[in-house]
């Protein structure tokens, strides 16, 4: 299982991934969108064409077909592996990567949040943002822009 973002055309047939991002300006954003597609949804690689274009999704239970260079606009992480801001609050979750070169990532290690840590999702504010959480005994608050930098696994 690979812990970083990858684009969903390297994604393979039969796979199960959670959508991290939509690249802004791309013609199947407004479509993804109307579907209810956004950070979080999860999705089923069901197979390409003979010639490999396009590619066939389950999503939110509707089979839909994309072209590989649509597909090639959505960032996903195979199922297992989230960003820390799609997780709800009262899950506990561990580290399995933090995102470089994010302006943030050298104060996140500061703070104890390091590949292996667990963290405790608290809650978050009435509008969502930022979120609360707990890691290594202290609390404090991060925004989700910067929680989606956050790779992380459910902890057992």
């Amino acid at each position: 299982m690979t812990s970083q973002s990858v684009a969903l055309d390297c994604i393979p047939c039969g796979s199960q991934a959670t959508v991290v991002s939509l690249r802004h300006g791309a013609e199947i954003t407004r479509r993804l969108l109307e579907l209810g597609v956004t950070r979080g949804t999860h999705l089923t690689v069901l197979g390409k064409a003979p010639l490999g274009d396009p590619m066939f999704v389950r999503i939110r239970g509707c089979q839909i077909a994309m072209r590989i260079a649509e597909a090639g606009q959505i960032s996903v992480v195979k199922d297992g592996v989230w960003t820390l801001a799609a997780v709800p609050a009262g899950h506990t979750v561990r580290v399995t990567e933090v995102l470089p070169d994010t302006g943030i990532t050298s104060r996140l290690l500061e703070l104890g949040v390091t590949k292996g840590s667990s963290i405790r999702i608290l809650g978050a504010a009435p509008l969502g943002d930022p979120m609360t959480i707990s890691v290594r005994g202290c609390q404090f608050a991060i925004r989700r822009h910067e929680a989606e930098n956050i790779l992380v696994e459910l902890a057992a």
